[in-house]
């Protein structure tokens, strides 16, 4: 009789050691799943905005950082913490998403209720900072993947007709030692001779002219059409590895 009752015990506990263990697996793949569709519902929301803003004729660089810093905070929270089975490509493109609209939240506050004069200072003193501490970054391939991302900033070099890799590799090397605005169009200018109005262009601005105001919008809107391209691209990417719907 004891024997039996052991058993039955034994058996009891080890039904209920494998029913928690198929509910924790079921929960956990469950959890994963919602990750997955949350972190694709927040790209899309940020996807609108970048597009919505796009398609405006006069950019509100306020509601651009207000909502951009929105989506950033949405995908930090998506990784902090997020679930041990979610693939590492995933998380590396969530993560530069994530810090791409920090960026654009930032550029866009900085071009807010500022003179245009005082938001290109602060513009620069922002990407000095960021591009000193990413040693890893490739100015050159940087501008060149810009140009595919971007069909206005590919318009700016056939303009100018200046190739996108090697204009961004010394406009990185200049960028990285110059102290002002000055500083850097006076080098950039000096470098590439007469074509002084092509390096302004490819700079989106002509330094002290009413033309500033033109080429902070064009900047805004060059990020947010990369930005557009980097979302659609991470919707598709996390889509297909997961046999969901993808991005027109």
């Amino acid at each position: 009789m004891i024997t039996e009752i052991t058993a039955a015990i034994v058996g009891a506990g080890v039904s209920q050691s494998f029913g928690y263990g198929l509910w924790r697996y079921k929960k956990k793949t469950e959890d994963v799943d919602e990750w997955y569709e949350d972190v694709i519902s927040s790209i899309s929301y940020g996807l609108c905005i970048c597009q919505s803003r796009r398609e405006r004729s006069d950019l509100n660089y306020g509601d651009i950082a207000i909502e951009s810093q929105k989506v950033s905070q949405r995908l930090k929270n998506h990784l902090n913490p997020y679930p041990q089975q979610i693939d590492e490509e995933t998380i590396s493109l969530v993560k530069n998403l994530e810090i791409l609209f920090r960026k654009l939240s930032a550029a866009s506050e900085a071009t807010d209720e500022q003179s245009p004069l005082d938001s290109i200072e602060e513009l620069f003193e922002m990407g000095q900072r960021d591009y000193k501490n990413n040693t890893d970054l490739d100015m050159g391939e940087a501008v060149d993947t810009s140009t595919n991302l971007s069909a206005t900033m590919a318009g700016l070099f056939d303009q100018t007709g200046k190739n996108p890799r090697g204009f961004g590799s010394e406009f990185g090397e200049q960028f990285a030692n110059a102290n002002t605005v000055q500083e850097l169009l006076q080098t950039m200018n000096s470098t590439y001779g007469a074509s002084q109005k092509s390096v302004e262009k490819m700079l989106e601005a002509q330094y002290i002219t009413d033309e500033w105001d033109d080429s902070l919008s064009v900047g805004i809107r060059i990020l947010l059409q990369i930005t557009s391209n980097l979302c659609r691209q991470a919707i598709n990417s996390i889509s297909e590895t997961n046999n969901l719907p993808t991005a027109n």
